[in-house]
């Protein structure tokens, strides 16, 4: 492996991560006091944008990184510095972070960047916050704004689980220049919190949307298709 340091002092163990229903109630919490709150959670599409020229050069991640020249995976191509320095600031003022526990790429990459989040939680939390009953009735007392590509079928999908219509959705959010007008979109409609499924973007967006206009934004990612995609079979469901 080509890495451009091999620091390896921060780990991530299990203990460290907040439970599923601790990171529900700081979400509904927020909610509930109108508290600002973002969430950046770090998978590999993160990990790799985070990596640029810190932990892999451009020529290793072109040549190794199936995905890197297209914005299918996680919303962003390489190389785009800009981007990750955009996610860096976002994972180093987030409220939480998600990160997967006793991983070796995530470990190096926060060894290589010296530094650790203090708020953890499991970065794969989003596609469980469905068996949450008390997220359910928040989606029905409060029901939030939806950004993303799956977000139309998502709005009706709650719609004829829940009878909830949704503040409003957005699915105009493929890349980094798309940010600023789907900020400005969400700030058109009136809502306490949001659910954004939009890769790497959605840290950005969680952030703008907490810090400067003080909302609930969470990184939801694959929550939305999950319960959607004929794929995944009858394994993702509401706890209705």
């Amino acid at each position: 492996m080509s890495y451009l340091t091999d620091k390896l002092h921060i780990q991530f163990q299990f203990n460290e991560l907040m439970t599923n229903c601790e990171l529900f109630d700081m979400i509904a919490n927020s909610v509930k006091y109108k508290k600002p709150f973002s969430m950046a959670r770090i998978g590999d599409g993160e990990l790799i944008i985070l990596s640029q020229e810190i932990l892999y050069s451009q020529e290793f991640i072109r040549q190794d990184v199936a995905w890197s020249t297209a914005t299918s995976y996680c919303g962003v191509s390489t190389p785009d510095i800009k981007t990750r320095d955009r996610l860096l600031h976002c994972i180093k003022t987030a409220d939480v972070v998600g990160v997967f526990a006793n991983d070796d790429f995530t470990n190096r990459m926060f060894s290589a960047l010296d530094y650790k989040p203090q708020t953890l939680c499991y970065a794969f939390v989003n596609v469980q916050l469905c068996y949450n009953k008390l997220f359910i009735e928040l989606i029905k007392e409060n029901p939030p704004l939806l950004i993303g590509s799956w977000s139309e079928k998502f709005e009706k999908y709650l719609y004829d689980k829940l009878n909830v219509r949704v503040k409003g959705c957005y699915i105009d959010i493929n890349c980094p220049n798309d940010i600023e007008k789907t900020v400005d979109y969400m700030n058109s409609v009136e809502h306490d919190w949001s659910l954004v499924s939009a890769g790497v973007n959605a840290k950005i967006i969680s952030n703008i949307m907490a810090k400067e206009y003080e909302k609930v934004c969470v990184d939801y990612g694959q929550g939305m298709n999950t319960l959607l995609d004929p794929k995944y079979g009858d394994r993702y469901y509401l706890a209705i």
